[in-house]
């Protein structure tokens, strides 16, 4: 399938990854064999500013049957660390940066919205869109309570990327002018520290004003979402990494939803998994440790977070330091 302006990718980070988003804190109905969400607990990180922030991640449970496939997949990668060979692709550049066309980075704020920020960013750089023509998270979450998408909380305790691009290939959006203007939901402002998420969006209200000019042409898989959650085999992340670094180079983004370790520091210091150092900045990095795939094999629940991918370098090393 050719690639057109947005790519999608429910490919497995380092193989072991899913597309899934955050939780707010109770139970949704996002359950799939292989995994269940269960909530979320809020975290506090350190920004590299030194900006203290709250975070929440979407809880997730994994079967007995992907919980061995993940972590027997972590120990292949334990196993071979340097990868170098597999990193490099036929015919594309080391390394390629495509950026934001100017996108600022959103904020979700204290919701499991994450989805529906890394969608909507994406599609905003795509014209570029700026100011009042950008598309309104709010509206949108507000919508998807009423179609229930991807359930009664519409998106604000987590979804699925490929649901909100496809809510908005039905429906259309509406941009930041009519939010501010006339309100979604009883509000005109997207709810960054307030747990007062408005209420759903009428269908008929939202369409009659809804800007329907991204399709479903837009946007493609690049690895489609089969219902199961599981690790690709080495073959087919192979493929999937391949495909996402020729997206890169045709100037698409991908978006991209991922599991994380919230124990990665240790259980007594949860945070979002990124104890890996880079051009200087400390845990800013997601690394693979043993530490993982313990906490994989053991503890009850791990983590997820959908992001947009804007680049890659086959030489850039992260450390870690475990004393």
């Amino acid at each position: 399938m050719m690639l057109k302006h947005l790519t999608i990718s429910s490919a497995l980070l380092l193989s072991m990854a899913a597309a899934m988003a955050e939780s707010q804190g109770s139970s949704t109905t996002l359950s799939h064999p292989g995994l269940f969400v269960n909530g979320a607990t809020p975290v506090e990180i350190t920004l590299s500013n030194h900006q203290k922030k709250i975070v929440r991640l979407m809880s997730v449970s994994l079967s007995p049957k992907a919980k061995a496939a993940v972590a027997d997949k972590a120990t292949f990668l334990l196993s071979h660390p340097f990868q170098k060979n597999l990193m490099a692709s036929d015919g594309l550049p080391p390394a390629k940066y495509i950026g934001m066309n100017g996108e600022d980075v959103l904020d979700q704020g204290a919701h499991g919205s994450c989805a529906t920020f890394a969608t909507t960013a994406a599609i905003n750089a795509v014209y570029p869109l700026t100011d009042g023509s950008m598309v309104s998270q709010l509206c949108n979450l507000e919508l998807g309570r009423t179609i229930d998408n991807p359930d009664s909380y519409g998106g604000w305790e987590g979804s699925f990327g490929f649901l909100v691009f496809w809510q908005i290939n039905q429906y259309g959006y509406l941009d930041m002018a009519y939010q501010r203007a006339q309100g979604c939901g009883g509000l005109k402002e997207y709810p960054t520290y307030s747990y007062d998420t408005g209420a759903a969006m009428p269908k008929g209200e939202f369409t009659s004003h809804s800007i329907k000019t991204f399709t479903s042409g837009d946007w493609t898989p690049i690895v489609s979402f089969s219902g199961d959650f599981s690790p690709l085999n080495e073959q087919d992340a192979q493929a999937a990494l391949g495909k996402v670094k020729s997206a890169l180079n045709q100037g698409y983004r991908v978006v991209f939803g991922t599991l994380l370790d919230p124990y990665a520091e240790g259980r007594n210091n949860p945070g979002v998994g990124a104890v890996g150092s880079y051009n200087g900045v400390a845990k800013d990095v997601w690394v693979m440790t043993a530490g993982i795939k313990s906490h994989v094999e053991n503890q009850a629940e791990i983590a997820g977070h959908e992001i947009i991918i804007d680049g890659y370098d086959d030489n850039a090393c992260a450390t870690w330091d475990n004393r």
